[in-house]
């Protein structure tokens, strides 16, 4: 039992340090790992599909351990399942550095697949958030953390493509088994600020509020399906970001593709992807504190017609505009963080809490799942069409988004703030 003499404002400040520190450094370590992925893949095949298929093992990983993760979470806690899901990430950074020393593929594929966990804690962070935060500061609680992936995803790549590389050049390793062993560090790391300072358990500390007790039986993802389809407004959230997902990743995997065309160098292209990053986490501070302000589903509504607006941009560019692909690029990830920080603090907020754990996890399966095959499709687009007309498809799916959060309006009646359980 969770004693009721702590003061749940107290362990709320602490909860968002701590997952802030271990949400950075497992980003850093997931986006290093990414950007080795697909080079190490190549080297060791000859082949740019299986090399493109390691760097898919993240994103499938992250998908498959969103399920398993929020029924460990359901059942003993945040912090046992974000620890073993680090734990395994880390593990799975091991075998990826014993696949670039042996030279044996199969190992990069297996480690890709279990790194893929290190993102799904990362992503069920801003959940956790929200745990113990009051429903007027819970937009601000979410976009806390989500903002602490900026640091990792802009400091992960060149730490660990630099840094580890050279270490590991320098002790007669291959330079790509260094990228591996700094993900791994960073992922135990991140374990171990989970395990020694997510303390006390702030999942457990808001049960202990409602009179639920402490760890349970876990609810089934039938039960979270049930919890989202019973409430109208956790469906419109869902969908929401369900939807924003897929435009995002379509657009943004094929982006590299698109400016190679112009014969467009490296640091171009990583020019682009970083401005991406920078909007999908850099505001993340403020448009929480604006969901709080202004509400979550005027937000969702926003954020809707920003990746139209971003879409549109990015299909009317040639492969030489780079101007204009930044602008795209740089507006898909602010829509996207709109979308990511509002439908987070909907479903928290109208999801019975017997039931939201689970709700949460399915929500990031198929977000992660839909956004994968998103990236896949997005191929097949450009190659039987153009990047333009995937732009205007992208631009397409968004209008439900906007749709779906007038509908959640009309619903709500114009509420301030998504109704709390």
């Amino acid at each position: 039992m969770v004693p009721e003499t702590i003061d749940h404002e107290q362990t709320q400040r602490r909860t968002l340090w701590v997952l802030s520190v271990s949400v950075a450094l497992a980003t850093a370590g997931a986006a290093a790992a990414f950007a080795a992925a697909a080079v190490l893949g190549e080297d060791l095949t000859g082949n740019e599909v299986l090399g493109s298929l390691a760097a898919a093992g993240l994103t499938i990983g992250t998908a498959a351990g969103a399920v398993p993760l929020a029924r460990m979470m359901d059942a003993r806690g945040r912090r046992p399942g974000f620890r073993l899901g680090l734990l395994v990430a880390g593990g799975g950074g091991l075998l990826v550095m014993l696949s670039a020393i042996a030279e044996f593929y199969p190992l990069l594929l297996l480690g890709t697949l279990l790194i893929g966990a290190g993102n799904a804690v990362a992503l069920a962070a801003r959940f956790a958030a929200a745990d113990l935060a009051a429903p007027e500061s819970r937009g601000r609680a979410i976009g806390y953390v989500v903002w602490a992936a900026t640091l990792g995803a802009v400091l992960g790549p060149a730490a660990g493509l630099a840094g580890g590389g050279f270490i590991a050049e320098s002790i007669g390793l291959p330079r790509i088994a260094g990228v591996y062993a700094f993900v791994a560090i960073s992922l135990f790391f991140a374990s171990q600020v989970i395990d020694r300072f997510l303390r006390p358990d702030p999942l457990l500390v808001a049960r202990e509020a409602l009179g639920q007790g402490a760890p349970r039986q876990a609810a089934s993802m039938k039960e979270g399906l049930l919890g989202i389809m019973a409430a109208p407004l956790a469906q419109i959230a869902a969908g929401a970001l369900v939807i924003a997902h897929v435009v995002m990743i379509g657009i943004m995997t094929v982006t590299p593709l698109h400016l190679h065309d112009s014969d467009s160098g490296l640091t171009i292209i990583g020019l682009v992807i970083s401005v991406h990053i920078l909007g999908m986490y850099a505001f993340s501070p403020v448009v929480g504190w604006l969901t709080d302000r202004v509400g979550p589903l005027p937000m969702i509504v926003v954020g809707g017609l920003i990746l139209i607006l971003a879409a549109e941009i990015a299909a009317g560019s040639a492969p030489h505009d780079h101007a204009q692909i930044f602008g795209g690029l740089f507006l898909l990830g602010i829509g996207w963080n709109f979308e990511l920080v509002a439908s987070s603090s909907v479903l928290t907020g109208v999801v019975v809490p017997e039931r939201r754990v689970a709700a949460q996890g399915l929500t990031d399966l198929v977000m992660n799942s839909f956004g994968a095959a998103a990236g896949i499709g997005a191929g097949f687009v450009i190659g039987l069409r153009s990047f333009g007309m995937l732009g205007h498809v992208g631009a397409a799916v968004a209008c439900t988004v906007v749709v779906a959060g007038v509908v959640g309006l009309l619903l709500a009646r114009g509420p301030r703030t998504a109704p709390s359980t």
